[in-house]
């Protein structure tokens, strides 16, 4: 007379949790090292938002700071670390440095290498000025010449 097995033994239960214990604990440091490039991706993202606004409030200019001002500093972005495991701090000022323009934190895992400070002044601001003029100009030949033809 054959038995039939009508449930699972505890060897069996006891193996499959073995076998599942040792498969979350080989994929504990991916998921780590996931979470610290999560990290990294997130402040980078911010690093450019800060900068892209430091560039707009450059071009704007909008306390009218000359290239012959003794100070031409138009807009001011710092990048300053957290301390004993705190959050990192992005910071862009206006001209007269005590206007917070916008701010941010970034992740405790990511540090900078010191304190972070760029200066946005006149002279770039001209050059930059000169730039969208002549790509806006080269926009408006390629137009202009595609509607030729």
């Amino acid at each position: 007379m054959v038995r039939a097995y009508k449930g699972v033994t505890l060897i069996e239960l006891v193996i499959v949790i073995a076998i599942l214990g040792i498969s979350a604990a080989s994929l504990i440091p991916l998921g780590a090292s996931w979470v610290a490039k999560t990290q990294v991706e997130k402040t980078q993202k911010l690093l450019v938002e800060a900068y892209n606004k430091a560039t707009t409030e450059a071009i704007k200019n909008p306390n009218g700071k000359l290239q012959t001002d003794t100070n031409p500093m138009v807009a001011k972005l710092t990048v300053t670390n957290g301390s004993s495991g705190a959050e990192g701090v992005i910071n862009v000022k206006a001209s007269d440095d005590s206007t917070v323009l916008w701010s941010t934190k970034y992740p405790a895992a990511v540090s900078m290498l010191g304190k972070v400070t760029v200066l946005f002044q006149v002279m770039v601001v001209i050059l930059i000025q000169q730039r969208i003029f002549l790509i806006k100009l080269v926009l408006q030949y390629r137009l202009t010449s595609q509607q030729l033809f």
